[in-house]
């Protein structure tokens, strides 16, 4: 009979992994009075594969627990490149050229790892070095950790853990979870190397890696850690319907000989140091296989690596800090169910997406063209709406978008607390609506969403209900998510490309049609509770705002557009959905006729001020949460009222736009539209409509209107000292 092994601690909650995301959660939790063990099998510092990449959130979490001279030691990066055959660039970003601090830094893992566990050391968590071999169950519940500790089994008990033991986890097989939701397996394999010429403070991607000839389903990278020190490595897909790979020691040796001969000139001789270190990479997240009775996953264990850049530090960081939150409010409330698949959903909406089915189009257009540049013939270049969207967010953007509607939210708190509750609530079901495996969809709709000042439509809705002397209920917010998604319906349509003789144009075309039509469902799906009427108008507003972009599309290209073309769409589009925002918000109250057509024409000046902004912030900005910068829908030929003010004041215009909105043309257009005068008479007419929008609830006796005036100057106000 075999005999457990002695109990050697105790503790709350046991913490499995010492790494970002354990760490993250262990320092956390005793942060919030909890008495946690910490275990590892690794003395620290030690290494770990990874590029070593730091995003601005990544950054941000780092600063707030005070490590900022970890950071220091880092290399600040200023931007990034894509290249094809090794050599051209296809894709650069350089965030400093539209006025942004550094947005990343490349840091080695041992220094940030061993300053992690000394600051969760320092809050008080009790480190365990040991290597977990098993949990021990009773009842279904694990209530041991085995370990090998010092030549002998030891036990550790607790009520509570935690696994962040990485893509491999053994707790995670222990526990019966699914290894791999969608069957596409990802590798990555680095090595640190010295470079001969200066390295530029800059990430560089090169897709697709090449092997023998062969274009492989992945990319490698050279991120910089100092200025002749890089972090060199590739990663690839392997699964059903891909061509197995060659061993990725080979394909790194090839990587790093072909960045020697092909581009020499950019870093000289390179020499490799030490060993590579390479492992398998937690991608295919899924919010159900989170958690197994008291155990829950994080990290590399939960697979919340980013499917699309392979990136998880971030994602590490705070799960780790989610997973310790949800955790402590379930103790707080008995140990009910902490729901932390759900929570990290949420926090993520990158996270889940099956990328199969894009991974297998590569692959057979690969083997098709025999061309090893078909990867970024349909990523990286081209003029495709809806494909450039998505690689703007994945490229230029390193937040996650449920932080981004700051200006919403604290325009809704500055009304009153249930306001502020409600939005927050209407962001929880918006996440949960939009929720689904298909790529790209889940994110590219909520940043849609949340894009500009957040969500305008939904806060119209619940501020028309609190005016008309209502409580906001459920009915206020599964009528406030129907509007905010209906919404998207047209924004997504719009995004099909005019040409489809290229691989890239048809992959655009299904995406855009099928996220469209995904959203168009999810917002009757959340309407149907209210009703057949409530149902027939939120109908009623998606035909008016179909014949608003189809209005638009006519007159793309078009230096002829005239201020009622562009009023006429925006009227049946924009202005339609903030009426009906306004409106179905005072007729939950039940109020009478008279102030239901009040308010209607309150929501559609509103609407047309909305829009207006929107427009004019396109020109002046861009925006941070969709990751578009200044003038990228005026690549497309879509002229908005500063386009077309200017083209009225300056006709030389016209040829500028004639020409392929690309790169520095682009930002020369943008540049002429700013300084014509155009930008200034449209925020002139974004005022006059929200004055408008004002007038329209004069005098009504039965709306306290000072939350709609409030909301009516909003769009005008956020263009102030652009």
């Amino acid at each position: 009979m075999k005999h457990a092994p002695p109990v050697t601690n105790e503790a709350e909650v046991a913490v499995i992994g010492a790494g970002p995301a354990g760490a993250a959660s262990a320092l956390t939790l005793a942060q919030l009075g909890h008495d946690v063990v910490l275990i590892d099998k690794d003395q620290f510092p030690r290494d770990k594969p990874c590029g070593g990449g730091l995003t601005p959130p990544a950054i941000s979490f780092l600063k707030k627990l005070g490590l900022d001279d970890v950071l220091r030691e880092s290399q600040a990066i200023e931007g990034l490149q894509v290249f094809n055959d090794y050599s051209r660039c296809e894709f650069q970003y350089l965030p400093k050229r539209y006025g942004k601090p550094h947005n990343a830094q490349c840091i080695q893992r041992q220094r940030m790892d061993k300053a992690l566990l000394d600051r969760a050391i320092a809050s008080g968590v009790r480190f365990v070095q040991g290597r977990v071999e098993s949990l021990t169950f009773n009842s279904g519940k694990a209530e041991g950790a085995e370990l090998r500790q010092d030549g002998r089994s030891v036990q550790i008990r607790a009520s509570h853990f935690i696994a962040a033991d990485g893509a491999t986890s053994s707790i995670r097989a222990q526990s019966g979870l699914e290894k791999d939701v969608y069957g596409i397996h990802a590798y990555a394999i680095r090595q640190f190397c010295t470079t001969e010429n200066q390295l530029d403070p800059l990430f560089n991607f090169y897709i697709p890696v090449e092997y023998e000839g062969n274009g492989l389903v992945g990319y490698g990278w050279v991120f910089p850690v100092s200025e002749r020190h890089a972090n060199i490595g590739v990663g690839f897909r392997r699964g059903p319907g891909l061509d197995p790979p060659p061993p990725i020691t080979k394909v790194l040796d090839s990587f790093v000989e072909k960045l020697r001969n092909g581009t020499a000139q950019q870093f000289g001789d390179i020499e490799r140091i030490g060993k590579p270190s390479g492992s398998p990479v937690g991608i295919g997240f899924s919010p159900k296989l989170c958690q197994h009775e008291n155990v829950i996953f994080i990290g590399d264990a939960a697979r919340t690596t980013d499917p699309l850049l392979s990136e998880g530090i971030t994602y590490a960081l705070y799960g780790g800090e989610a997973a310790a939150l949800s955790l402590h409010k379930s103790i707080k409330r008995g140990g009910q169910s902490p729901e932390i698949g759900q929570q990290l959903g949420r926090r993520f909406p990158r996270l889940g997406q099956d990328l199969s089915s894009v991974t297998r189009m590569i692959q057979t257009g690969l083997k098709r063209t025999g061309k090893v540049n078909s990867i970024t013939d349909l990523f990286t270049t081209g003029n495709d709406p809806c494909l450039d969207s998505v690689k703007q967010f994945v490229l230029s953007s390193g937040d996650d978008p449920v932080a981004h509607n700051a200006l919403v939210r604290q325009f809704a708190a500055d009304q009153d607390s249930e306001c502020r509750r409600a939005l927050e609530e209407l962001d929880r079901r918006a996440l949960d609506a939009l929720r689904t495996n298909f790529p790209f969809a889940s994110e590219m709709l909520y940043r849609e969403m949340q894009s500009h000042s957040g969500s305008l439509l939904g806060t119209a809705l619940l501020l028309s209900t609190q005016a008309c002397g209502a409580s906001l209920t459920k009915n206020s917010l599964s009528a406030a998510l129907a509007i905010e998604l209906m919404a998207l319906f047209p924004a997504l349509a719009a995004r099909v490309a005019d040409q489809t003789n290229a691989d890239r144009t048809k992959l655009n075309n299904i995406l855009a049609i099928l996220i469209a039509d995904f959203a168009g469902s999810r917002s009757f799906d959340t309407m149907a509770p209210l009703g057949a009427t409530a149902s027939r108008a939120l109908s009623q507003a998606l035909h008016g705002a179909c014949e608003g972009q189809m209005l638009d599309i006519e007159d793309l290209r078009n230096a002829e557009r005239t201020p009622e073309r562009y009023f006429e769409a925006v009227d049946a589009r924009t202005a339609n959905l903030f009426a009906l925002s306004a409106r179905l918000g005072a007729q939950i109250t039940g109020v009478d006729d008279n102030t239901i057509s009040q308010l209607d024409s309150y929501g559609r000046e509103l609407g047309t001020a909305v829009q207006i902004s929107n427009d004019v912030l396109d020109i002046l900005t861009g925006d941070d949460v969709t990751g578009k910068p200044p003038g990228f829908d005026l690549r497309y030929g879509a002229y908005s009222l500063p386009v077309i003010y200017a083209l009225e004041e300056n006709s030389n215009i016209k040829e500028l736009l004639a020409g392929d909105l690309r790169g520095e043309r682009l930002e020369k257009a943008v540049e002429v539209i700013r300084n014509t005068g155009g930008v200034e008479r449209a925020i002139e007419d974004c005022r006059r409509h929200a004055d408008s929008a004002k007038q329209a609830i004069e005098g009504l006796r039965s709306v306290q209107p000072q939350p709609l005036v409030a909301l009516a100057d909003l769009a005008p106000d956020r263009l102030k000292g652009r």
